[in-house]
């Protein structure tokens, strides 16, 4: 068998024949070398133009060669800032052909909290978690490169659209179903909120942004107050050790804010917020169902020990109605 391109015959050496992982198309060591030596950004199939992987390129090309490819193809185009907090910065970029979104930190003392979320991310694979990309140093500071959710958060959508009531319990049914994959794989979210939940290209709901989140083993604790302030449970506020329950706290304010419109603890001062919450004190607006009002009612139970689990949660005849 020839190669399509110099139409030399292939043998075990430079004309050893490259396969494709796309497409059936078959190309020489020697022609593929030389057309990355001229141009590294040119490393595609000739038929499909799909990329070649890495590991394929490292394979086959002489260091040199491959050095020269991987500083060309590294480089990261920044489209544009999408979102930025206290830690860091998402932006959407370009890289190697593919849009991607980049979180990097923006001040001093939080490479750490990155290098965390790293950690945890990467070992997460399930269709309602934001796809890890891959991670890199950049100056000394850790980076995070995710698969684009292009939809935008629940958050953004909410506030252009509203949906009807059988989406909103979809939405919920897939939150719990990214909730459930995390607690088989020990972790703790901590950070749980509509701006966390992201609508991928299908309009499928994925659990983003472990900055916060850690790996809990059996019968262990966290005592770090941390999180945003209108999705805390009570027990996180004391103090006195909390577990994978607070998640379920949170996904109770999800709840009565997708439904509602609003938050159960609203004020514009942090103290007085944590005061209702430890107090429990909320009510309900008055075009609230009776089913409404029960169903949060149950999960937003500020003993975390009585709060419904996950799955009887899925199981309640307001989300199979």
């Amino acid at each position: 068998m020839n190669c399509p391109s110099c139409h030399k015959k292939f043998t075990n050496k430079s004309r050893k024949e490259i396969k494709c992982s796309s497409c059936p198309s078959l190309v020489c060591k020697s022609c593929l070398s030389k057309k990355i030596n001229e141009n590294p950004s040119e490393s595609s199939c000739p038929s499909c133009h799909n990329s070649y992987t890495e590991e394929i390129l490292k394979d086959i090309l002489s260091k040199t060669v491959f050095q020269k490819w991987k500083k060309e193809n590294d480089k990261i185009e920044k489209i544009q800032v999408i979102g930025s907090g206290g830690f860091g910065e998402c932006s959407l970029i370009k890289q190697r052909g593919n849009f991607l979104i980049m979180k990097e930190p923006i001040k001093r003392g939080v490479e750490s909290s990155f290098q965390n979320e790293i950690n945890i991310h990467k070992l997460l694979d399930h269709p309602n978690i934001v796809p890890f990309y891959e991670s890199f140093i950049k100056r000394g500071k850790p980076h995070i490169l995710l698969y684009p959710c292009i939809y935008g958060s629940l958050s953004d959508l909410l506030k252009k659209m509203d949906f009807p009531k059988e989406n909103k319990k979809i939405i919920i049914r897939q939150v719990i179903t990214g909730m459930e994959y995390l607690l088989s794989m020990k972790v703790i979210h901590r950070d749980l909120k509509q701006h966390n939940l992201l609508f991928d290209e299908y309009m499928n709901i994925r659990i983003g942004d472990f900055g916060l989140s850690k790996v809990l083993e059996d019968g262990q604790l966290c005592y770090s107050n941390c999180g945003t302030i209108k999705f805390k449970a009570p027990e996180i506020l004391k103090g006195d050790g909390y577990s994978f329950e607070v998640d379920r706290w949170s996904l109770g304010i999800i709840i009565y804010y997708l439904f509602l419109g609003e938050y159960p603890f609203e004020h514009e001062e942090t103290k007085r917020i944590e005061k209702k919450i430890l107090k429990h004190k909320y009510t309900f607006p008055s075009h609230t169902t009776e089913e409404e009002k029960e169903f949060i009612s149950w999960i937003l139970n500020p003993n975390p020990k009585e709060r419904p689990t996950l799955i009887e949660i899925k199981r309640h005849k307001f989300l199979r109605e």
